[in-house]
């Protein structure tokens, strides 16, 4: 993997490409010694806060991954993606274990194209094909709560044992190697995340513990969302 080139890197030219490369290459390894696959959003997230904690200009942005067509019987099709804009240049962090090789092969051809969650049109959102290329279901109403609701993914991601992992050595590898502290976690049991009021006492989801509620009548407000991203602490 060449992490000065389109999408995995930034140009050698670009000033401090060497600190970015070495990050960006420090988190694509520990996602693949972790065992984390296709985690677009939170490996994004994670990353971006390292990023932005050395003083580097970062932005996580969404839209869709436009895959050319190899063989002139399938039409090109378009894949909900989330990646970074570093110094103006796209990174794709996100490891995917069951196809790498592919995707180094066709990289330089893909299309990484910024647009709203809410435009939809194209769109794969789980089906047959994507399965078979390795790639879980997406919904798009989950990837625009993980995009305004970072902390709180964040949060749930812990319980996920090789995000956990992942989420340490990339603290930890800041800390020794670039001497810098990641903005720490903000304590998201504090607010209903039904009603999204403060100060009252709360119960935490009796599966994550991490989502919180003054009462059942706010977690029925947040159920429907809340299925779909909780996940209990020490999940695979």
């Amino acid at each position: 993997m060449d992490f000065t080139k389109y999408p995995f890197g930034i140009p050698a030219t670009v000033h401090n490409a060497e600190k970015i490369n070495n990050i960006i290459r420090f988190s694509y390894e520990t996602q693949e010694k972790c065992g984390v696959s296709n985690a677009c959003g939170i490996i994004n997230i994670i990353l971006h806060r390292c990023i932005t904690a050395a003083g580097i200009q970062s932005e996580i942005v969404y839209g869709v991954l436009n895959f050319p067509s190899v063989d002139p019987s399938i039409k090109p099709f378009c894949l909900p993606h989330v990646w970074l804009n570093i110094n103006e240049h796209i990174v794709d962090n996100t490891v995917n274990k069951h196809h790498k090789e592919h995707l180094i092969q066709v990289a330089k051809n893909f299309k990484y194209d910024s647009r709203s969650p809410k435009c939809t049109d194209g769109h794969f959102l789980g089906d047959h094909d994507t399965a078979n290329l390795g790639i879980g279901d997406h919904n798009i109403e989950v990837y625009k709560w993980v995009l305004s609701n970072q902390e709180k993914f964040l949060a749930l991601s812990k319980n996920v044992v090789q995000l956990q992992r992942y989420y340490d050595q990339m603290i930890k590898y800041m800390t020794e190697k670039h001497s810098v502290k990641v903005k720490d976690l903000e304590d998201v049991g504090k607010t209903c995340w039904g009603c999204f009021e403060t100060g009252k006492p709360l119960k935490s989801c009796s599966i994550c513990k991490v989502a919180a509620y003054c009462d059942k009548t706010c977690q029925k407000k947040d159920i429907k969302m809340h299925r779909l991203v909780c996940m209990a602490p020490k999940s695979y």
